[in-house]
């Protein structure tokens, strides 16, 4: 009993090592990810929002934390029909309703599909490793939409997380429902290479998941479902000495690598690492 707590807690704390305090990945999921993403090993992660900590009846707090942040990565753990899967996506855009319109979003009084993030992808982890990408069917191509009451026709509140569209490949939930996985679903491959129920094990055929639609005996809900959403820091620019760059002056010149965090070279006193 002991040596299995033990090893258990070795695969998440290596986990940690990328996403720290994570409690849905473990080592192999981790590492999958950042290969998954082409992220690089010196990349690291912070987590805005985690349902296992904040609030997650609607998707306000999801978004009062998040919204700040561009290229997200959002994780998700789900029951449906008796089996368990975990799954996500890659969001280069801003969960943010009006960042979304202001870069360029198809935009109306409902919401706003991100028509420019051609680096997002939508992933499985459990129970097999997979990855969907953009398959260029449609155009305009919905990478992502953000979704928001602006009528009186609609109730009010955010959606959680979409990809794809117009019906949604991957929705972690519905303002209409409600809760993360209420009136969730996966499928049916308008912007991303998946079929219905692929990615998240169950939800709707045609996508119409609204109260009273045709279509709403196809929305599903998952339960539990829990969510963590990490938005990526670039690691610090890695300096070193060029012994070969003499210039008369001093035998080595600072090199650092262009960040857009670190901003320019340090005037400081170069540090050999």
């Amino acid at each position: 009993m002991q040596r299995t707590v033990l090893a258990a807690a070795l695969l998440f704390a290596s986990a940690w090592a990328h996403f720290p305090g994570s409690r849905i990945l473990d080592s192999e999921m981790g590492e999958s990810l950042i290969k998954l993403g082409e992220f690089g090993p010196t990349a690291t992660w912070k987590l805005c929002f985690s349902s296992f900590h904040n609030d997650s009846s609607t998707a306000d707090t999801f978004h009062e934390l998040c919204d700040q942040y561009d290229n997200t990565l959002t994780v998700v753990t789900n029951s449906f029909n008796g089996s368990s899967r975990i799954f996500g996506g890659w969001a280069e855009g801003s969960w943010n309703y009006a960042n979304c319109c202001d870069r360029g979003g198809l935009c109306s009084t409902l919401g706003c599909a991100d028509v420019t993030s051609t680096g997002n992808f939508i992933f499985g982890l459990k129970p097999k490793l997979s990855v969907w990408r953009p398959n260029g069917k449609k155009t305009p191509v919905f990478y992502q939409e953000v979704n928001v009451a602006l009528t009186p026709y609609s109730p009010s509140g955010f959606d959680w997380p979409k990809w794809g569209g117009p019906r949604g490949d991957l929705v972690l939930g519905s303002k209409y429902g409600g809760a993360l996985g209420a009136m969730a679903g996966c499928g049916p491959g308008d912007t991303y290479n998946v079929n219905p129920h692929e990615v998240c094990g169950g939800g709707w055929a045609d996508g119409a998941c609204h109260t009273g639609s045709p279509g709403a005996q196809n929305c599903d809900t998952w339960s539990p479902t829990h969510m963590e959403v990490w938005h990526k820091i670039d690691a610090p620019p890695q300096r070193h000495f060029d012994l070969t760059a003499f210039d008369g002056k001093a035998p080595y010149k600072l090199h650092s690598e262009s960040h857009p965090v670190m901003g320019a070279e340090s005037s400081s006193s170069p540090v050999l690492v």
